[in-house]
């Protein structure tokens, strides 16, 4: 029975700490603001300073979230501008649709390169189906002047074959 209780015990402290190890890894490897993990930013920026730590220092530092919702607090709303205004009633409704979740300005240019790669992608791909069906027309038309070309042989030599099976049928007839 003692038994029994140490392994809950053992199992529950271990489930604990795997939880915690993950928390902990999602703090350290995710931004808070967006969600998104540290190694697309890392394959996303050139080796410059446009890297995760840099996208959590200036583009989605979580303080200045937060200070951004206290001074919307003591801030008098008649004196909010529309940007204002708008988070405000979002803060109120608890609606956290404001907040760039899963979207960065870093992929964005990434996503935007994607996207003309892409279109490149699919003009080369375009051009590769009108080359080909240029080249399949020609061949068509090749086969068509070969087969004329045999027609037209057969038609020369037929009357030539046909008058030297008469010949022979006649000689046949005189022996």
């Amino acid at each position: 029975m003692v038994s029994i209780a140490s392994g809950i015990i053992i199992d529950t402290f271990g489930q604990l700490r795997e939880d915690e190890n993950k928390m902990n890894s999602d703090i350290k490897d995710k931004c808070f603001i967006c969600g998104q993990e540290n190694i697309i930013f890392e394959r996303s920026s050139d080796g410059s300073s446009s890297g995760f730590k840099n996208h959590l220092k200036q583009n989605h530092y979580m303080w200045n979230y937060l200070y951004y919702i206290a001074y919307l607090q003591w801030k008098d709303s008649q004196y909010f501008s529309g940007i204002k205004s708008y988070v405000n009633k979002k803060i109120k409704d608890k609606d956290m649709s404001w907040i760039s979740f899963g979207r960065a300005r870093e992929l964005v240019k990434g996503e935007d390169e994607q996207e003309k790669q892409a279109k490149q992608m699919e003009q080369s791909s375009v051009n590769l189906v009108q080359q080909l069906t240029h080249s399949n027309d020609i061949i068509s038309a090749l086969k068509e002047k070969k087969e004329k070309k045999k027609q037209h042989f057969l038609q020369q030599t037929q009357p030539t074959q046909h008058k030297e099976q008469i010949g022979s049928q006649q000689s046949m007839a005189l022996l």
